[in-house]
């Protein structure tokens, strides 16, 4: 059907009125061989729908790995923006956990780098999404790990707040900056708050400095004190946290005291605390 209609001269390049072509109708719906089709025809690969969104956005996000393969081919622009969220599509691969078409894109030139309207680059939708191994291939394609992007926390810090150490660790290893502070939070003050151990342990091996003071004065020490984490308050001080910093609510160990955190206030008078 599709190619009789083209055969007698139709307007490959028609829009209805969401401006949806057939190319991004075929697209939408995975209709790889129509696709193929229209693209020999001579379709514009990179006409756009009311909300600018291509082809290959939606080939990208909706995981049609041969449709992004024959539009890439075909010339589509990889590193277009839809006109809501500035989205690319390696940014809706990456949110989806698109791998094979991460790597397609990645291959073709997309920007590693850009950033969505919120802010928000395909590093960290990868994060947000818990598609580690995208994050991987990101990071192994360039992406720079310390920018500074959603709500502006680095990757590090999502990474921090997912609990999510093996991305910690890769983060790590691709240099990410373990100090970088954003309105009173470092990866440190996260993990520390959340108790988790584990990853307070890795950014502590990794030059994580546990003195840093956030809103209101409040350290790593301090806020695992508040939360009663007696393990992360243990770490903290064999890392030579300054058990003395005084925040706007006290020192660690007035805060202890004020909580009953019996154990946590004898660590911290061990460790040289004064009231």
């Amino acid at each position: 059907m599709v190619q009789e209609l083209i055969k007698a001269g139709a307007n490959i390049n028609v829009s209805n009125g969401k401006g949806m072509t057939p190319l991004l109708i075929a697209t939408h719906e995975g209709h790889t061989k129509i696709v193929k089709k229209l693209i020999i025809a001579g379709a514009d690969v990179n006409s756009k729908d009311n909300n600018n969104t291509t082809a290959l956005m939606k080939a990208s996000f909706m995981g049609h790995l041969e449709i992004v393969q024959d539009l890439i081919k075909a010339g589509a622009n990889i590193n277009l923006r839809n006109k809501n969220e500035g989205f690319t599509a390696l940014m809706g691969a990456s949110s989806e956990g698109r791998l094979e078409i991460v790597k397609e894109l990645i291959k073709a030139g997309a920007n590693t780098n850009l950033k969505s309207k919120e802010g928000t680059t395909a590093l960290v939708l990868a994060i947000l999404g818990k598609h580690n191994e995208v994050v991987k291939e990101l990071i192994k394609a360039g992406a720079n790990v310390n920018i500074k992007s959603y709500k502006g926390r680095t990757a590090l810090m999502w990474a921090s707040l997912s609990n999510n150490i093996e991305i910690i660790r890769e983060l790590i290893k691709a240099k990410a900056d373990v100090n970088i502070q954003h309105l009173g939070e470092t990866a440190l003050i996260t993990a520390s708050y959340q108790g988790n151990e584990t990853i307070v342990k890795e950014l502590l091996k990794a030059g994580a400095d546990p003195n840093i003071k956030g809103d209101e004065g409040l350290t790593a020490l301090i806020v695992a004190t508040i939360k009663g984490h007696t393990h992360i308050v243990n770490e903290l001080i064999k890392a030579k946290a300054d058990v003395n910093i005084k925040s706007t609510s006290g020192t660690a160990l007035k805060i202890a005291t004020l909580k009953d955190h019996k154990e946590i206030v004898k660590l911290l008078k061990q460790a040289g605390a004064k009231e």
